[in-house]
């Protein structure tokens, strides 16, 4: 299966520390001859707004959002290309896969061993530290890219995600 993926797309985008979310056109897709192994890319068929969303906009956690970012920490979409010299995984080319708010952990620390990847000295969260699931394109690690049973869905975010922030 051969699938056409655009350059560019639209993308909710957090410009900076307390700005409001902007959906912005023209927002590179990685192709994928970028993709490093161990890496695939996911169209997005549905995402989930969530109130961490607003925290990651507004900065007021303890811990400050990397910005710009592509926000967004949930959702579905269908594997759309897989980096060469991947090492074999259930994640196959055409399936649908959950994205979550972790996206990497090192999974060789102490606390990973024990499942404690979230608080993992080397983690990454989908729309805190890497571009979330805002977006018409996501690029995550096979290895957190979890295989969904979910039947077809047709969601949209683009008016959630303008009213967002307004209250």
């Amino acid at each position: 299966m051969s699938y056409q993926i655009p350059k560019t797309q639209f993308a909710a985008v957090i410009p900076g520390p307390k700005q409001s979310v902007v959906l912005e056109r023209n927002v590179p897709v990685t192709q994928p001859s970028e993709l490093k192994p161990g890496q695939c890319l996911v169209k997005m068929i549905c995402t989930g707004v969530c109130h961490t969303d607003l925290h990651v906009s507004r900065q007021d956690w303890p811990v400050k959002a990397t910005t710009p970012m592509i926000g967004g920490h949930e959702g579905v979409g269908e594997v759309v290309a897989i980096a060469e010299n991947s090492e074999p995984s259930p994640v196959k080319l055409s399936q649908r896969v959950g994205i979550k708010w972790l996206t990497y952990c090192c999974r060789d620390c102490e606390l990973c061993r024990k499942g404690l990847e979230q608080n993992c000295d080397n983690v990454k969260n989908s729309g805190f530290s890497v571009n979330g699931t805002f977006a018409q394109y996501v690029v995550r690690p096979k290895v957190h890219s979890m295989l969904s049973p979910f039947a077809h869905a047709n969601a949209g975010v683009v008016g959630t995600l303008r009213h967002a922030d307004s209250g």
